[in-house]
């Protein structure tokens, strides 16, 4: 929660965008009381509580995409130039 509080403090339009989608594993809204309760004054109207998913003791993988390609210029066009 710091982080995202210090990265919208850096200017930052949406500290939410950092965030790959994959890596959420679920998005509480908390209204009036319940945010109240944990976040204190600071979430009277309320907070949103995003939960990452926790790394497991697996053996780690890793996915890799590619993408290569080539072109050639077949017909140039006459343009303006500063002559």
């Amino acid at each position: 929660m710091r982080m995202v509080r210090r990265l919208w403090a850096m200017g930052a339009e949406n500290p939410i965008s950092f965030m790959h989608p994959l890596d959420i594993e679920r998005i509480d809204i908390l209204k009036d009381a319940d945010a109240t309760s944990i976040y204190g004054s600071r979430a009277a109207t309320g907070a949103i509580q995003i939960t990452t998913k926790k790394g497991k003791a697996e053996r780690h993988t890793t996915d890799i995409n590619l993408r290569t390609g080539w072109g050639k210029i077949t017909q140039k066009l006459a343009v303006l130039t500063t002559q």
